[in-house]
């Protein structure tokens, strides 16, 4: 038998799930805002890297227009603040591997960096993108 501690006459915990009392919601508010302070200061501060790895199902829903099912792959790059604070730079590459013996038949880059010459905080950006493939 589980018998609840009272303290100043609230009852810390009760067998009924799904029920909370005022003083849990809180903690559970000021945890919530902590976390997502923290959060925010530390994507100003820390480099984003993405890798993804899917597969396309394109053949199974249209066998007339896709051959086959293939996969496909992600990979991105970006760095908020450079080292010479000149502004931020973004690499992104996509490949889908539908060629011959499922090697890459379609790819995509993009690279873009933001540059500061100058005294005031006006950025200049430069980007490239391209892509080669067979279709």
């Amino acid at each position: 038998m589980i018998i609840p501690v009272l303290s100043a006459g609230i009852p810390d915990s009760l067998d009924i799930p799904g029920y909370f009392y005022p003083r849990n919601i809180l903690m559970l508010k000021i945890m919530k805002y902590l976390l997502c302070s923290a959060l925010i200061l530390l994507t100003g501060t820390l480099l984003s890297q993405n890798i993804q790895l899917h597969y396309d199902l394109r053949h199974s829903l249209d066998e007339k227009l896709n051959p086959k099912n293939f996969p496909s792959f992600s990979f991105e790059y970006f760095k908020n603040i450079d080292t010479l604070n000149n502004g931020s730079f973004l690499f992104k590459l996509d490949s889908r591997l539908d060629g011959k013996n499922s090697n890459m038949g379609q790819v995509f880059t993009q690279i873009s960096q933001s540059i500061k010459f100058w005294k005031p905080k006006i950025y200049l950006s430069v980007t490239y993108s391209g892509g080669l493939g067979e279709r």
